[in-house]
């Protein structure tokens, strides 16, 4: 399989750039090297792959043996969003709701959890009503509209 992969890596295919860098992070079927997977899971993910911006997103979240990195872990969570990926939007909005890496922030939580959930995840929608019982009137209307604007921008 790291044969394969390997050759459609170097072709540029991203899956296959996905599949070998989490390959490289365990060591399964290469020799374990974590340099190789970065570098790999990053040319994935710049080349447009949402999985690889997900799992990005989660190594700098929680810091994977370093000092954890929310704003870039935002960050990549973010483009995955934008590009429409529903995990990449809850967790996101997650980040925003915890107040991790940020000052908490239940409006742009709120509406990054609709996009997710927009996005089809269904974990959203539990989260959509536990913030909205949590949130003033003036809260909601804030993060509905926010949440609109991100269905057309959602780099925002």
């Amino acid at each position: 399989a790291a044969r394969l992969f390997g050759g459609l890596a170097q072709a540029g295919n991203t899956s296959a750039q996905f599949s070998l860098a989490l390959m490289y992070f365990q060591g399964i079927g290469v020799t374990r090297d974590p340099t190789r997977g970065w570098e790999l899971l990053n040319r994935s993910a710049t080349g447009g792959n949402t999985a690889a911006m997900v799992e990005l997103g989660a190594r700098f979240e929680s810091g994977h043996g370093a000092e954890p990195n929310y704003a870039m872990a935002m960050s990549w969570y973010r483009k995955a969003g934008a590009a429409g990926d529903p995990v990449g939007s809850y967790n996101l909005a997650a980040m925003y709701a915890r107040g991790a890496g940020v000052a908490g922030d239940a409006v742009r939580a709120w509406a990054w959890f609709r996009v997710a959930e927009k996005s089809g995840s269904l974990a959203a929608k539990e989260q959509l009503e536990s913030l909205r019982l949590r949130m003033t009137e003036g809260q909601l209307d804030a993060a509905r509209q926010l949440a609109e604007r991100l269905r057309d921008a959602p780099e925002l």
